[in-house]
């Protein structure tokens, strides 16, 4: 059952109990209970076959998305990808979502983020060999064009 789709399970559900009708609805919800769909699915469609309403899904059913436009995820996606060292809840917080969903999002776009770390703190023997390695570097990577 898991392989159906919504419309497919709602037709094997339907042909069931239409089929077996006369051992009623709750032989139907646990057969399908059984099967881990829900037993207010199972009754809901049950209930569209006995009034005999299609059991096909309306188009534009469903809950709209209304949280972010598809100009402000760009935008979102714009600021968030590559960055290092913002919170996701100063994210939500510019664009007035919850932090749960600048998660979510996060992971749906599978953005790259990283967390910033503090580097280690450098001895004065470090330190005189860092420059002593920058100069080297600088006279013979980076020549300067004559």
């Amino acid at each position: 059952m898991d392989q159906l789709n919504k419309d497919q399970r709602r037709e094997v559900i339907g042909a069931f109990y239409k089929a077996n009708r006369e051992k009623g609805k709750v032989f139907t919800a646990n057969h399908f209970k059984s099967m881990n769909i829900g037993r207010t699915t199972t009754y809901r469609i049950i209930n569209r076959v006995g009034s005999n309403l299609s059991l096909k899904r309306a188009r534009g059913q469903g809950r709209k998305a209304v949280k972010m436009t598809k100009n402000k995820v760009e935008k979102f996606v714009a600021f968030v990808d590559e960055r290092i060292g913002i919170s996701q809840r100063k994210v939500a917080k510019k664009f007035k979502i919850c932090q749960t969903y600048v998660a979510k999002l996060i992971k749906f776009y599978r953005m790259r983020r990283w967390k910033r770390k503090t580097r280690p703190k450098s001895t004065e023997k470090q330190k005189i060999l860092q420059k002593v390695r920058l100069n080297k570097m600088r006279r013979t990577i980076a020549k300067p064009s004559s």
